[in-house]
């Protein structure tokens, strides 16, 4: 007993040192982007940045454009670190996700305890880093944009300095242009109308603020447009628009507007059912386990429950409905106690709120996404239970006791799941660190490592390649391989990187377009089994039984091509095949 109460005291130590804490935030984001190779998303990116500049129509399709200047910053770095190859975007990432850190910290703390503050963003940052994806991409970017526009909006706001605001809104102006559903940020005026009434506003400056607000929103889309027009990718997304409201209005599609928002209802209805089932249980458990007298015995009550609460939520898969549902709760509360929290820490609260839905707005993934909205809204949650009292609502059932334990028992469970999580995370790639200590002999491959089995597989695709396809050269990659575009340096043969995210008509589009506008029929590139599975090659169903239709109907659509051009296998392992048609060099 005496053990597990010294351990507990050293952890507490540790964490409750800021100097300690600034060196873990500033290393932790560095510790795992050397392992971990996907093929799927982070191809598609990879290989998008790298063509957007040089050859943009063979990348930037209408889905592409629904992340314009994603592509473009991304491009910005490949220009100027492409030769660090996929390590040099994990770092690209790794400097987004500080930028946003920082953001974070100086929009809260003035108003929290700073250690505990720098505490509550290091559980932030293991959290929500385990699902963004540890390379440059949309979702890591949005973050960004979003916590610095909260940031200067706040600043504004305070100052009454109406710069600020006009500077948060272009931020936001631009962030539409990261990925276009973030185009709810603009709710963000509401923060200020909300912030004004309680510190009651003229007229002249809710009017001052809403222009400010407008103009700084405006010109951000202008200065976008403008940089289109001088790339050369306007025209490009202009024509984009028409297929992406087909795609909005078309109810079978996954990412249509009606789909989504019945996405949203639902998973909000579970959310707030798993999360007030969890506060129950929480705060049922406290009542009861606080009367244990003695402090050793409660560390251990603490760690069995926090064994217990993680393998069951990581079973269940539930943490993505409880963080989120427990964060809007709690943002709430601040809201809504008037006579507890100043104005300021409400109305970041409020914008955090617009942050976890405008973040989670637009994917078919649904709450899970609110996962990118959550830099201000977990580490308030976090600051919310360390200074917990009774409240209102539980003062006659809730002691400081059990308030005391209830403190530790969540903070247990947010830090055991987070460190485990963490740990076992890696993007689509296996989840034993210890097995991923090889490397795939590929100039863009230089300081990533995965496991035997899959480097085996790559290195001996990517050398197989070499003697059917040059630099340049159309290719026709699908069963989402996508980062095999980026490792080849060719050209999408159907202008998107990712091809099976198209719906089946478009797919067929996209062939017949190409048919007639390319004169030389692709080598074709496939997978056997799915490559979004973590443990490919090995522990997968052969044969490619995924229960997307739209999938399916893409996937027959192209072995017809297949069939139509009288293609043949010319290589294969066990994983990959590389086909040729009959004459490789006929035209079409």
């Amino acid at each position: 007993m005496v053990a597990i109460s010294g351990m507990f005291y050293h952890i507490r130590a540790l964490f409750y040192n800021p100097t300690s804490l600034i060196l873990i935030l500033i290393v932790y984001p560095l510790l795992f982007i050397w392992q971990g190779v996907d093929l799927t998303d982070q191809g598609y990116f990879l290989a998008t940045y790298q063509r957007v500049f040089d050859q943009p129509p063979t990348v930037l399709s209408p889905l592409a454009m629904y992340r314009w200047m994603t592509l473009v910053i991304g491009g910005l770095w490949h220009l100027v670190f492409g030769n660090l190859g996929v390590l040099g975007f994990k770092l690209a990432f790794v400097i987004s996700i500080y930028f946003t850190m920082v953001s974070t910290y100086y929009t809260l703390k003035d108003y929290f305890d700073r250690t505990q503050l720098l505490l509550a963003l290091f559980l932030t940052l293991m959290f929500i880093t385990k699902a963004i994806g540890n390379w440059l991409n949309s979702n890591s970017l949005t973050s960004l944009y979003f916590v610095a526009a909260c940031f200067l909006l706040m600043h504004g706001l305070k100052k009454q300095r109406y710069i600020f605001i006009f500077l948060a809104a272009l931020i936001l102006g631009l962030n539409i242009f990261i990925r276009l559903p973030n185009a709810l940020g603009f709710s963000l005026i509401l923060a200020p109308f909300f912030y004004g009434y309680f510190n009651q506003f003229s007229r002249n400056q809710y009017l001052r603020l809403s222009l400010f607000f407008i103009f700084g929103y405006i010109f951000g889309i202008i200065i976008v447009f403008m940089a289109m027009h001088f790339i050369g990718h306007l025209a490009l997304f202009l024509d984009a628009f028409e297929d992406v409201f087909r795609r909005v209005s078309n109810k079978s599609d996954r990412h249509s507007a009606n789909t989504l928002v019945v996405f949203l209802i639902k998973d909000s209805i579970k959310m707030i059912v798993l999360s007030l089932f969890s506060i129950g249980a929480v705060v049922t458990c406290s009542i009861f386990l606080s009367k244990l007298r003695h402090k050793a015995i409660q560390y251990l009550a603490i760690s069995i429950l926090t064994t217990v609460v993680y393998y069951g939520l990581d079973y269940l898969e539930s943490w993505k409905w409880i963080y989120p549902g427990v964060i809007i709760f709690v943002m709430l509360y601040y809201i809504l106690r008037t006579d507890k929290y100043t104005t300021q820490i409400r109305t970041i609260a409020c914008m955090s709120l617009i942050f976890l839905y405008a973040a989670s707005f637009g994917s078919d993934n649904g709450i899970r996404n609110m996962h990118f909205g959550m830099w201000l809204g977990l580490p308030m949650a976090i600051l919310f239970l360390l200074q917990a009292r009774p409240i209102d609502l539980f003062e006659r059932i809730l002691t400081p006791q059990s308030i005391a334990f209830a403190q530790k028992l969540v903070l247990g469970i947010v830090i055991v799941s987070t460190l485990i999580i963490a740990f076992r995370y890696t993007y689509r790639d296996s989840p034993d660190r210890f097995s991923m200590v090889h490397p795939v002999d590929h100039p863009m491959l230089k300081g990533q490592f995965t496991t035997k089995e899959r480097a085996e597989s790559l290195q001996e695709l990517t050398t197989a390649l070499s003697e059917y396809v040059n630099e340049d050269d159309p290719l026709f990659a699908y069963e989402h391989i996508q980062l095999i575009y980026y490792l080849t340096n060719t050209r999408p043969y159907l202008y998107h990187a990712a091809p099976m995210y198209y719906q089946p008509d478009m797919f067929n589009e996209a062939l017949k377009r190409a048919q007639k506008e390319k004169r030389r029929l692709p080598i074709v590139v496939r997978a056997k089994a799915d490559t979004k599975t973590r443990n490919w090659p090995q522990d997968v169903d052969m044969g490619l039984q995924i229960t997307d239709t739209r999938i399916n109907d893409s996937r027959l659509i192209a072995i017809r091509f297949l069939k139509a051009n009288k293609y043949s296998v010319v290589w294969e392992n066990t994983f990959f095949q590389i086909l040729a048609p009959l004459d490789s060099n006929s035209l079409l």
